[in-house]
């Protein structure tokens, strides 16, 4: 065996060192010393706005002020504001005649096959084969973005996977 290899001094000192490195970068690392701040510094930090955000005119703010949201004999209206394209409270969320799910996604495999992937209301996805039944229409085709269920009436519905943001 080698004997002075590792010796306790030399050991000792390379601990105590890395130690007061470690103590010296922490302290650096949480002091925060923002240094001279220049104009120059301020200008580039500053974001300009849009110049309807900055004027403001003085009758909006004067009716805003006026219109005290928080007076105690503000009522509720008659009618209830709707966002556009939001439908009326109690009507339905689908068309007569349009199915009670939502199309996901679809799959086309080799050979004729695929698979659709759809959401009844609020229940969780699920996949449906070809000849399976969503509800009460049956998957016949299924084709990339699209596809096609029919009713025991015969009438075929083709239901279509919506864009991003639509």
């Amino acid at each position: 065996m080698i004997r002075g290899l590792f010796r306790p001094v030399p050991a000792g000192a390379v601990l105590l060192g890395s130690a007061s490195f470690a103590g010296w970068c922490l302290s650096r690392a949480l002091l925060l010393d923002a240094g001279p701040v220049t104009s120059r510094a301020l200008e580039s930090s500053r974001i300009p706005l849009p110049p309807a955000a900055t004027a403001v005119p003085v009758e909006a703010v004067r009716v805003a002020v006026e219109g005290d949201p928080f007076r105690p004999d503000r009522r509720r209206p008659a009618v209830r504001f709707r966002m556009p394209g939001e439908p009326l409270a109690g009507s339905p969320v689908q068309p007569a005649g349009e199915p009670p799910f939502r199309l996901i996604g679809t799959a086309v495999l080799p050979a004729g096959r695929g698979f659709a992937m759809c959401q009844m209301g609020e229940q969780p996805p699920r996949l449906v084969r070809l000849g399976e039944r969503v509800g009460d229409l049956v998957l016949k085709r299924v084709h990339q973005g699209r596809a096609t269920f029919e009713s025991a009436e015969g009438r075929q519905v083709e239901l279509r996977v919506p864009k991003a943001g639509t």
